[in-house]
């Protein structure tokens, strides 16, 4: 589904695995993307009206500056850099604050979409997934060795070789079948995440980054799920789709 006005959307963190996906599906519609990061890239490898712009993220008045550009949209894909796991939980939480503290500042009045947080969704008794004593990384082993394959072919793609290793190292004991990564169906399912209705369905689900990407340029587009917790999941082979 593709909007018929053109579009200008930021987006943050647009080299990682799921913000490149963002990116691409953006320029596929015709829609003009800038990339912000502290270090993005100048030039995008698909045909496009790409420009970046590095901000500082450890600075929320930079932030709130380059966030009050006239966006229609601003899709946050940020990640922190693997090369220390011990830092990860904290680069995280710390730049993530410091992102939504700038948008409050910024003078942005379109859509603000977060990708990420799974350990926010809710199990049908209320629970939330990071309530689980073996979370996150014992979510791995429900993985099927399809999805978990994938993911470590997206992470080598896009240079996380420190997040590719451990993948493997952990799942030691299962045979892992790598299949080449950029694999778009175009299908997806949304599940809202309500107190009164879990979105329980997406916890174990999975989804190919690039049909996530589809699932947040449409949202981009129609804006139907403002200020909605949701999810979506795909046809991976993680159970019955």
């Amino acid at each position: 589904m593709s909007s018929a006005k053109r579009l200008r959307v930021a987006v943050l963190g647009p080299k990682g695995q799921c913000g490149s996906c963002v990116v691409d599906e953006l320029l596929s519609r015709g829609h003009s993307v800038v990339g912000l990061s502290r270090n993005p890239p100048r030039q995008w490898q698909t045909p496009g009206d790409y420009h970046a712009e590095s901000v500082d993220f450890n600075s929320i008045n930079d932030l709130s500056a380059a966030l009050s550009r006239g966006y229609d949209a601003i899709v946050c894909a940020y990640g922190p850099p693997l090369g220390n796991l011990r830092a990860i939980y904290y680069e995280c939480v710390e730049t993530h604050t410091r992102i939504k503290s700038a948008l409050l500042r910024s003078n942005h009045r379109g859509s603000f979409i977060v990708i990420g947080g799974a350990g926010s969704l809710h199990h049908k008794d209320g629970s939330s997934f990071a309530d689980e004593p073996d979370f996150p990384y014992g979510a791995w082993y429900k993985w099927s060795d399809q999805h978990l394959g994938y993911m470590i072919s997206r992470a080598s793609d896009h240079g996380s070789t420190t997040l590719s290793v451990f993948s493997r190292a952990f799942r030691w004991a299962h045979n892992n079948v790598e299949h080449p990564g950029w694999i778009r169906t175009g299908k997806y399912e949304v599940y809202v995440d309500e107190p009164d209705s879990p979105g329980y369905q997406a916890i174990y689900g999975g989804i190919y980054n690039e049909d996530m990407a589809v699932a947040i340029v449409d949202e981009v587009e129609n804006n139907k799920l403002a200020y909605k917790h949701w999810s979506c999941v795909g046809p991976i082979g993680l159970g019955k789709w």
